[in-house]
């Protein structure tokens, strides 16, 4: 968890990102986190991997997300979807951001709100469900051994849950920091 408190992330689009000393490696799974943008998003990275994990989730724009993720079944493949889940990034503006995957589905929340579309993982020819979270970096992703898809703005109260969250369950966190949460809603963290 980052931000857990006053502290947030702050990234120009350049090369700040937070490197993690481990990976996660999960299938199904939630991120949360509060977004902040100062100027209209251009594929920056919400979390990512380092060189050859493949994964990122990315705010491609406005009105699109980009979830990529590492194919255990492939190695150096990925599994990937861009969509627009039916909500729009405001600039300057903090709004609670929110990605499931489960299976080969992939659900966004804004606000705490349900997107009006969900994307579906595919490995370029077909639908896949193998795809994994293998999260190494915070506010950006490394695809070639250099950091890339830095995130121009600032994240805060970064969580990772190795499960769906329910839309309810969504909603009761981002309304809470850290300290806030009740142990139930930390068990997954």
């Amino acid at each position: 968890l980052i931000g857990s408190g006053s502290t947030e992330f702050a990234g120009s689009g350049g090369s700040e990102y937070i490197s993690l000393s481990s990976a996660t490696n999960l299938t199904t799974f939630t991120v949360c986190c509060w977004v902040y943008h100062p100027a209209p998003p251009s594929y920056e990275g919400v979390v990512g991997s380092l060189s050859g994990d493949a994964t990122v989730i990315a705010i491609v724009d406005a009105n699109t997300l980009r979830v990529r993720l590492y194919e255990d079944d492939a190695p150096g493949d990925y599994d990937r979807v861009d969509f627009d889940p039916g909500f729009t990034f405001v600039n300057s503006t903090w709004q609670h951001l929110a990605i499931t995957k489960t299976g080969s589905t992939v659900t966004a929340f804004l606000d705490g709100a349900k997107g009006a579309t969900t994307g579906t993982l595919t490995d370029g020819t077909s639908t896949s469900t193998t795809g994994a979270l293998k999260m190494q970096q915070i506010g950006g992703s490394d695809g070639s051994g250099t950091p890339g898809n830095e995130f121009g703005g600032k994240l805060a109260q970064l969580a990772i849950f190795n499960a769906v969250l329910t839309q309810e369950q969504i909603q009761s966190i981002k309304e809470k920091s850290y300290s806030e949460l009740s142990s139930s809603e930390k068990t997954n963290l």
